[in-house]
């Protein structure tokens, strides 16, 4: 999750532009090809030239900031990339299904294998296995962020959003890194707008 923000922000570091909203959503919204970052820094100008780091770093928090609030367009292509890993998760973590569940049934690294075990039933659609090993998971560890992530998950593919919501913010209270902490908010004020 931090490297994706880091990525996100400094893909776009040097070319944040003016902190109106509409305009950036409306450019967003008609750039029908690329990927989020590759879209949005189309659409930024150059202003953030002979700003300092914090300076830029912060332009490019509130823009971000706002377009999660007021860009369904954008919006919608982050929760996409904040939940991407649910979809395509790791193609060779369904193989190893038996493996992980020897390893619970052994007490090895239990609330690990839990959330391991989740994200495979979340690639097989079995929503309602996941959602019980992940509870099973935040059991035993309920200080786990990411077990708070994948919770959230389950809830937005079942169209939850208000536990979706619930569970993204106990993943931020529990995010200890600033950027990943302000990537899990985001994603909070994403949800919460979501319709």
């Amino acid at each position: 999750m931090k490297t994706l923000y880091l990525y996100l922000l400094f893909t776009f570091f040097f070319n944040c532009a003016s902190n109106n909203t509409t305009e950036i959503c409306d450019c967003y919204s008609k750039r029908a090809n690329g990927t989020i970052d590759e879209k949005l820094n189309d659409c930024l100008g150059d202003n953030a030239k002979g700003k300092n780091a914090d300076e830029a770093r912060l332009k490019i928090k509130s823009t971000m900031k706002s377009l999660v609030e007021n860009c369904t367009v954008y919006r919608r292509d982050f929760n996409k990339l904040s939940y991407y890993r649910f979809e395509t998760g790791y193609p060779d973590l369904v193989s190893q299904k038996d493996s992980i569940a020897f390893c619970i049934n052994n007490n090895i690294e239990r609330p690990k294998n839990y959330n391991k075990l989740a994200e495979i039933y979340i690639r097989l659609n079995s929503l309602d296995l996941a959602m019980k090993n992940i509870d099973q998971s935040i059991k035993l560890s309920p200080s786990v962020s990411h077990s708070h992530w994948v919770k959230s998950y389950i809830f937005y593919k079942k169209k939850d959003i208000p536990n979706a919501v619930k569970e993204m913010i106990e993943a931020s209270r529990f995010t200890t890194d600033d950027d990943s902490k302000y990537f899990t908010e985001l994603q909070v004020i994403a949800l919460k707008n979501e319709k």
